[in-house]
């Protein structure tokens, strides 16, 4: 029997993806970076966009990656992580302050320096929530090229270099890991956090596969109905195809826009950055959160992207998870809003 074209198509996509994704992952291995496995396989799915190939990744492998990371996080959760919840409270009101403040001053700098227009600029300012974003500049008439250069650029840095900015900083493997889980064991974990990850969908709770699969494996874990965590190797898969996926996010952005708003995507990341990096200064000044923790908490990137990267330096994901999660509920909500409020009342300097 032939095969038909489209899947043919698919198989061969998927295929790249998956060959530069690992190519890269064992650049990075081999070169002792930080999250070698996350940030290599990204940047070696981008090589194959800028080859001209087009990698793409199946909507079930990448729920199947979103599935192993939670049930990873999970398994990394510790009572003490549950007492820390009592830092909490200051500290999400601190993000929505941040958020606030990232939006109003990278949107300043693009208007007033990048002469962009109100709307464009807006949009390209709003820190994660990529899928609403994209969804209202495009109703809105923004010019997405620009948009969608900005809020790229922004998560490929972060996802790349954040995680050898938290290592350098002595910030990172706050969490041990746990020894493997034995099979009886590991399948419990996979089949309880599966049920979770499907109710959360059928629930239409935001990221399901990751959240869903990671209180449900918190549970097991902080019960002591489990012991030990996810084999490296089925971690190391998730991370691959975790990293794969984000690079194919990249798809559709040409090298002429890159080179029309690079300069003005790096300033917006600096100050986004710059003021994520202030706050978590004063978190760790005032409460126990670790420096690397709070770095990653308020980095102004997506939240599957997040989690993976403070997954990948042994991060506590429930502070992680709660704050990001909550950035990208409250987003999603308020976009819609807030969005073309911001960009009807601008200042078009």
């Amino acid at each position: 029997m032939t095969t038909p074209p489209f899947i043919r198509e698919t198989m061969i996509r998927t295929l790249v993806t998956l060959v530069f994704g690992c190519a890269g992952a064992a650049l990075f291995v081999w070169l002792k970076l930080p999250a070698p496995i996350l940030s290599g396989a990204m940047i070696g799915v981008i090589v194959a966009l800028v080859a001209g190939l087009k990698p793409d990744l199946p909507d079930t492998l990448r729920d199947g990656a979103m599935f192993l990371s939670g049930c990873g996080y999970g398994s990394a959760i510790t009572r003490d992580m549950l007492d820390s919840f009592s830092h909490y409270p200051l500290s999400l009101a601190l993000l929505t302050v941040t958020v606030i403040l990232i939006i109003f001053v990278s949107r300043l700098w693009l208007i007033r320096v990048a002469g962009w227009d109100v709307k464009t600029a807006t949009y390209a300012s709003i820190p994660g929530a990529l899928s609403a974003v994209l969804a209202v500049a495009a109703e809105a008439k923004a010019d997405m090229a620009r948009v969608v250069v900005v809020q790229s650029f922004r998560s490929l840095v972060i996802v790349v270099l954040l995680p050898s900015v938290v290592t350098i900083a002595g910030a990172g493997a706050a969490a041990t890991a746990r020894p493997e889980a034995g099979l009886a064991d590991l399948a419990i974990i996979l089949a309880a956090s599966f049920v979770g990850a499907l109710a959360f969908k059928r629930l239409r709770i935001v990221a399901p596969f990751i959240f869903g699969a990671m209180l449900v494996s918190a549970g097991l874990h902080v019960s002591g109905a489990v012991q030990g965590g996810l084999p490296l190797w089925l971690t190391d898969i998730g991370f691959i195809l975790l990293g794969g996926y984000f690079g194919t996010r990249f798809t559709g952005t040409t090298l002429a826009t890159l080179k029309d708003s690079l300069w003005h995507a790096t300033a917006s990341f600096a100050i986004t950055m710059g003021l994520a990096w202030i706050v978590a200064l004063v978190i760790v000044e005032f409460t126990d959160v670790m420096l690397g923790e709070a770095l990653v908490a308020f980095a102004p990137g997506g939240l599957e992207a997040m989690m993976a990267v403070a997954g990948s330096l042994g991060l506590n994901p429930l502070y992680v998870g709660a704050h990001h999660f909550g950035r990208l509920i409250g987003l999603n909500f308020l976009i819609p809003m807030i969005g073309p409020w911001l960009a009807r009342n601008g200042d078009e300097g």
